[in-house]
């Protein structure tokens, strides 16, 4: 569903000048503003036909359609505002130690930090995405929040802009950090260590 937001960001400015051109009468233009039109909500269609489709499935295998909502209460997951956990460990540092939210609590910042350095790129279709794709996993809070920033892909080209004119050894440096890091997780998660809990 993330994916409506930005398409519709890109779509909307296209079809608008296309509207616009239609109405001043000229045949042709009123074809291209049609065909325009289906191929947009053709577009908006596939990602709404895909979540009722997985709906759907869950439906027939497990009896209830949103499972993938109702399951995070299996791990102890609700609800709320985005930012009151990053706000709240900031606030209170022990309770950050106490649930092992130190990895996920640095990513969090990390994301944010590249979710605004993307606003100020102007890069707004991207950063509808990004925003989606950042602040959706926080209304349930940080934990295991790194695993999230591994689809953020606009963020990785927020910070990809952020180095283009650093050093070829600063962004070899971000590289072997980042790999690093990645095998450390990996390894955490395959041994369930409470680092990626």
């Amino acid at each position: 569903m993330g994916l409506v937001l930005p398409f519709a960001f890109v779509a909307a400015p296209c079809l608008w000048e296309l509207g616009r051109q239609a109405t001043r009468d000229a045949p042709k233009a009123r074809r291209r503003f049609i065909g325009e039109a289906v191929r947009v909500v053709a577009g908006l269609a596939l990602p709404v036909l895909a979540l009722a489709g997985f709906a759907l499935f869950l439906y027939v295998k497990s009896g209830d359609p949103l499972a993938f909502v109702t399951a995070q209460k299996g791990w102890g997951r609700t609800f709320g505002d985005p930012l009151s956990r990053p706000l709240i460990y900031l606030i209170k540092p022990r309770a950050l130690a106490d649930n092992n939210d130190l990895v996920s609590f640095a990513f969090v910042w990390i994301s944010l930090g590249l979710l605004v350095a993307l606003g100020f790129l102007r890069k707004w279709p991207l950063f509808v995405l990004a925003a989606f794709l950042a602040i959706v996993p926080l209304t349930t809070g940080i934990t295991s929040y790194q695993r999230y920033c591994l689809v953020m892909l606009p963020l990785f080209m927020a910070g990809a802009k952020l180095l283009a004119d650093r050093p070829p050894m600063a962004t070899m440096t971000t590289l072997l950090t980042l790999a690093t890091l990645n095998g450390f997780m990996m390894v955490a998660w395959t041994l369930c260590l409470g680092v990626t809990a």
